[in-house]
């Protein structure tokens, strides 16, 4: 029988590295930042220009080729494809802007998607279909080319390889996803050796914890201190991220319950802007200013991104301004003559109001739009303080949807006795921290397991527990099959290096790899693997054992870091293997 043990071993160390650059990879836009090791406070960051907006981030968008080569990413690509889209090619040979591949919000993909993998696929804006791993690794290797120019614009001596690269993503994903973007930078060209995972929510703390910052409320003071417990709330684009950390003694944080979330993101407040526009003018209108006018479209989209942060409680209206061509294709594609005319027609005639090319949303709808997410974000929020036994007075609002002013103030209003910190540039927080999480040694001293994790196991077959249709015969021995043999428990405080060992007896001596499947789970105590959802597939070579007699493999899964890392050992030879990570499917 296989037996278990369990130990503590150093976390994973750092390698050596002159300077520190951190990607932030979101749904609608993505950064990057770097310093070096000897100013590592000093914290780089670029400027993208769009047309309407300067911004330290780009729109995660990807343009490829109809031959599915890159074109472009970012502004680049808006503007790429808002001019293929208005082209009309004189040559009926010529591709037009349906035969090119635009994709955007693609990031989601991971989170809606349960078992995602290598050959996951998603699609363009038009239905067209690509791999995923594809986009992901085109979109960090633009980052990559451009974060690169600038390093050697700011250090002319940088190289590649004085770079350890930092990717964050949510502390909600699972370690598939994490291994997907660890492929993706991989494929974008970063040495798998010089990169780092931080979880987001994680790097914002850090980045709180490490410099003095202004903020609306109250100073830094109050989180550095030892024994201080506070919730980081991470609000970006596409999910909101909770979690909760206490400053410890000697300066790092204990996450006190595990991460939780969920994809209440900003945009889906910027789509219920676009869809109560698209309702005013009608679908078959808003459809021909994305197919005639694109580069208008792209300004709306930008409009909105920018006017929302601006909502307040107490705020009694907010004016949008829509280009020209949304009236001109509203009279082209209805019985409206303008713009006018299709807000009186509409539900809303009442609550927004119309004067040239502005419309004007009243407070009433202005609620409508914004209260589902908002109201979801502290549903849960309220759902994760009700497990934590201690009080925790503070509140950390990051990420770029927490910039809307509505939404911090709809938190104070649900947590009055709460303190709500809301630093400045609250979109960039997670990216400077994540270039501070490079620098430090292990800033995180306990984590809580996000799910139990376990391995299949084959036990004697015992009748009074086992169900019969898992009876199985093997050697002559009856065996209970799909048993769940489990590691960790969900919720588990577990410091960064522990380590749960597995041992394998190898039956037959000439097999040249030993595979198992880690499974996980949302219940405590899962009986078979079953009901469980495989997470990796593991691989070990195997040399030649013949003439050995009973050969046994250590296994040891390494828990408490932001990605779970894997270690085997022949028990007779103390030989080291080194362990492939394969994501994988349910068979």
């Amino acid at each position: 029988m296989a037996s278990s043990s369990y130990q503590k071993i150093n976390s994973t160390s750092k390698p050596n590295h002159l300077f520190v650059a951190a990607i932030d990879f979101g749904t609608t836009y993505s950064g990057y930042a770097f310093s070096s090791t000897a100013d590592w406070e000093k914290v780089h960051t670029n400027i993208w220009r769009g047309n309407k907006l300067v911004s330290p981030k780009a729109p995660t968008v990807v343009l490829l080729n109809p031959n599915q080569s890159f074109n472009s990413f970012g502004y680049n690509a808006e503007k790429a494809y808002g001019e293929l889209v208005e082209e009309q090619p004189e040559d009926p040979g010529k591709p037009t802007y349906k035969d090119y591949y635009y994709f955007q919000n693609f990031k989601m993909k991971l989170h809606n998607t349960k078992n995602v993998t290598e050959g996951t696929i998603i699609e363009d804006i038009r239905g067209k279909p690509m791999q995923a791993l594809i986009i992901f690794a085109y979109a960090i290797r633009e980052l990559k080319n451009n974060l690169m120019e600038q390093l050697q614009k700011a250090f002319t001596d940088a190289k590649e390889n004085d770079v350890l690269y930092v990717l964050t993503v949510p502390a909600i994903w699972d370690e598939r996803a994490k291994l997907f973007m660890r492929k993706a930078a991989k494929k974008a060209g970063i040495d798998e050796e010089m990169l780092l995972i931080a979880l987001e929510p994680e790097a914002a703390s850090v980045f709180c914890q490490t410099l003095p910052f202004h903020i609306e409320d109250v100073g830094q003071k109050q989180l550095v201190k030892p024994g201080t417990q506070y919730m980081v709330a991470d609000l970006g684009g596409g999910t909101a991220d909770l979690t909760v950390h206490k400053r410890t003694e000697n300066g790092k944080l204990r996450e006190l319950w595990r991460a939780s979330g969920g994809p209440w993101g900003g945009k889906n407040v910027n789509e219920n802007f676009l869809q109560c526009i698209t309702n005013i003018v009608t679908p078959k209108a808003m459809e021909k200013l994305r197919k005639t006018e694109m580069d208008d479209y792209l300004d709306l989209l930008e409009e909105i991104e920018s006017k929302k942060k601006n909502v307040n409680v107490q705020k009694k209206s907010l004016t949008i301004t829509v280009p020209l061509s949304v009236s001109e294709c509203t009279s082209d594609e209805t019985n409206y003559k303008t713009l006018e005319d299709a807000v009186a027609a509409s539900t809303y005639s009442s609550s927004i109001t119309v004067k040239k090319n502005k419309l004007t949303f009243m407070k009433n709808v202005l609620n409508e739009l914004f209260e589902p997410i908002v109201e979801e974000i502290i549903k849960k929020m309220k759902d994760v303080f009700s497990h934590i036994e201690s009080e925790i007075p503070y509140i950390l609002l990051v990420g770029g949807f927490s910039e809307c002013e509505i939404v911090r103030e709809k938190i104070r209003e649900q947590f009055p006795s709460k303190t709500i910190i809301a630093p400045l540039e609250s979109g960039l927080i997670v990216l400077r921290g994540a270039v501070y999480y490079g620098h430090l040694p292990e800033p995180i001293s306990v984590r809580c397991a996000p799910y139990t994790y376990g391995i299949q196991s084959w036990p004697p077959f015992d009748p009074l527990l086992h169900p019969r249709n898992k009876r199985v015969l093997i050697n002559g021995e009856e065996r209970c099959k799909d048993v769940f043999f489990k590691f960790v428990t969900i919720g588990d405080a577990i410091e960064p290096g522990c380590t749960k060992s597995q041992n394998f007896q190898i039956l037959d001596t000439k097999q040249t790899s030993l595979e198992c499947i880690v499974y996980i789970s949302e219940e405590e105590d899962p009986e078979f693997v079953d009901t469980c959802t495989p997470l990796l597939k593991l691989s070990i070579p195997l040399k030649d054992f013949r003439g050995r007699g009973i050969v046994e493999i250590e296994e040891s899964l390494i828990f408490g870091e932001t990605e779970l890392r894997i270690k085997a050992r022949d028990h007779w030879s103390g030989m080291e293997y080194v362990v492939s990570k394969e994501l994988a499917t349910r068979i």
